[in-house]
């Protein structure tokens, strides 16, 4: 076993293809088969179910899958240790980031991250919770910035920073009241975030009324509401 058969499993599993491994590889699509092939003669499984329209990894190729994963990671690092003992960075970077959080914060640091780190292959991509999840699982990204709460195992969440939950009302709106109650929602039109958007299932945890009212208006960023 050796980790150029780890980083070709591993290809299969992101694409689910063998053409578009291949290519992405650069190898032929009979070269790649015989290469899955040999590998799980040696371990004696089956990483891989095969069809015509599918390529899906078994319960035990999805571990296997994993810990290539890990394997890959840790051999990467080897060349990051010495690059940081020499005091550069160098290499890609990928990082996923959630849409409602990305046009706060990606313009000051696209411009800071790569003035300070020029040799960095810095490539950015916006997607949901579990979309970033996934791609974190299959090594599609190297970190991400969401929105809390999504983490599983395998995957480690650093806080980085807080933000504080404000609510934004006419002026004849429950004014009376001597403190907001979510509760006091029910029975209000509410202006959501489209189905897209990682906080808007942040709004709905808040006020525990997705289902009653009116949702006149989905809206597809903060600025629109």
């Amino acid at each position: 076993m050796t980790l150029q058969q780890l980083k070709y499993i591993i290809a299969i599993d992101r694409h689910r293809s063998f053409a578009k491994a291949a290519a992405e590889l650069d190898i032929t699509q009979p070269t790649l088969s015989a290469l899955l092939l040999k590998l799980e003669e040696e371990l004696g499984v089956k990483i891989f179910e095969r069809s015509n329209r599918s390529v899906v990894p078994t319960s035990i190729g999805r571990i296997i899958l994993l810990q290539a994963q890990t394997a890959i990671s840790e051999a990467d690092r080897i060349a990051e240790i010495v690059a940081e003992q020499k005091g550069a960075l160098s290499g890609p970077l990928s990082i996923g980031i959630g849409p409602t959080i990305a046009p706060y914060l990606m313009p000051r640091f696209i411009k800071r991250y790569t003035d300070a780190h020029p040799d960095v292959k810095l490539s950015i991509n916006e997607m949901k919770g579990d979309a970033i999840i996934e791609a974190l699982r299959l090594g599609n990204i190297d970190i991400s910035i969401a929105m809390s709460g999504h983490a599983v195992t395998g995957v480690r969440e650093i806080p980085l920073y807080t933000e504080s939950f404000f609510v934004y009302m006419a002026k004849d709106c429950l004014m009376n009241q001597p403190a907001f109650n979510p509760a006091d929602l029910v029975h209000e039109k509410m202006w959501i975030m489209k189905e897209s958007q990682c906080m808007r299932e942040s709004a709905f945890s808040f006020c525990k009324a997705r289902s009653i009212g009116r949702h006149i208006y989905e809206a597809g960023s903060i600025e629109t509401l």
